[in-house]
């Protein structure tokens, strides 16, 4: 069975978790009635409390660096042999976005072997648009959805990607809030402003403060809550 990009779901759907994806592609938007709007997500790291801002997992070697392409690839296949710098899991891939540098196209990625070489196989059934030639310079990047973490206390390493209105368990897949009301964890040194632009915290882990110049706008304050409990309220508006 194959899911669309958006899931116009019920009230409740938003609180589905499990140890399966149900089949459901990573980072698909699940839109409810009243316009909130959420992401399916798999949970690295550790399991993500309620009120938590959380971000995708920093993206390190094999990920995101130059690799080369060690089989041809003509146009129209559907898998492309490649070089890893280190090895990776079954499906480590899966979702995310194999990017051919050389030509300058990207290809969602549907699963990948554990080899080095490592074989990936691309989600659309008319394949590469164009050939891939052997030593051809090609990266992969994972979902940022996959393997998601609450964000540290310091400065966002990678995507934000919303927050937890309900437990999600490690390794468990289920949706993480990306627009509409959600209530958050208050930062400790600072206080919310109502009506204000609320950003990520650089002082407590996945935590919310006030308008910063370095970290990234996550919402409008609409209850300035207290000091380091999650009982702050914001109208989240994230990717």
């Amino acid at each position: 069975m194959s899911y669309p990009s958006v899931i116009h779901g019920s009230d409740g759907d938003q609180f589905t978790t499990g140890t399966s994806d149900f089949g459901i592609p990573l980072g698909t938007k699940l839109l409810m009635s009243g316009g909130d709007e959420y992401r399916w997500a798999n949970v690295g790291g550790v399991i993500l409390a309620v009120s938590l801002l959380n971000q995708a997992e920093a993206q390190a070697s094999p990920f995101a660096v130059d690799e080369a392409a060690t089989v041809a690839a003509a146009l129209g296949a559907t898998t492309v042999t490649v070089d890893v710098a280190s090895a990776l899991a079954v499906d480590d891939l899966k979702d995310g976005v194999l990017v051919d540098q050389t030509n300058g196209h990207t290809y969602t990625i549907e699963n990948n072997t554990i080899a080095d070489p490592t074989v990936i196989s691309l989600k659309s059934p008319a394949g590469l648009i164009t050939d891939i030639a052997t030593g051809d310079v090609l990266r992969f990047i994972k979902s940022p959805y996959k393997d998601i973490i609450v964000k540290p206390a310091t400065v966002a390493t990678a995507l934000l990607v919303g927050f937890t209105d309900h437990i999600i368990k490690l390794a468990e897949f289920g949706w993480i809030k990306s627009r509409g009301f959600t209530t958050v964890l208050v930062d400790a040194s600072v206080v919310l402003v109502l009506a204000e632009n609320a950003d990520s915290s650089i002082d407590d882990a996945g935590a919310v403060g006030t308008e910063t110049v370095t970290e990234p706008h996550v919402g409008i304050v609409y209850n300035i809550g207290t000091d380091t409990n999650a009982d702050g309220e914001i109208y989240a508006s994230l990717v």
